[in-house]
């Protein structure tokens, strides 16, 4: 199994509309093949900071979510929001391992490389 998580963060006028890109991204991500869990939260501390955790079967799955059309669609509405910050974590569980997202690619795509490790080309 492999997990995704971390936060983004926008401004607190920016809250509402990254909730609705947050609520159409969690709604597709759900019903994904290999897809067990995906979940947004919002920080009860920090208006407009979004936690996220994801839980993928395979590479395979995380894959082609990180290729889904509506995926794209969220970045880019979250980044025209302005990302004050953010951070993204993966782990797969099998194999110990933590990674730690490289810079995404200009497609949009991101890619994974071992934390402290240099980023690889998508």
């Amino acid at each position: 199994m492999i997990i995704v998580t971390g936060y983004f963060q926008v401004a607190r006028e920016n809250r509402a509309p990254a909730l609705v890109a947050a609520r159409m991204l969690m709604s597709h991500s759900r019903r994904e093949p290999g897809n067990n869990r995906y979940d947004f939260a919002e920080d009860i501390d920090v208006p407009g900071k979004f936690r996220f955790y994801e839980e993928w079967q395979s590479p395979l799955a995380l894959a082609a979510h990180l290729r889904a059309g509506y995926r794209l669609q969220f970045r880019k509405a979250v980044a025209s929001l302005g990302v004050l910050s953010a951070d993204i974590k993966r782990v797969d569980s099998e194999a110990g391992a933590i990674h730690e997202p490289a810079m995404d690619t200009p497609e949009g795509q991101a890619t994974w490389s071992p934390t402290a490790a240099q980023p690889q080309q998508g």
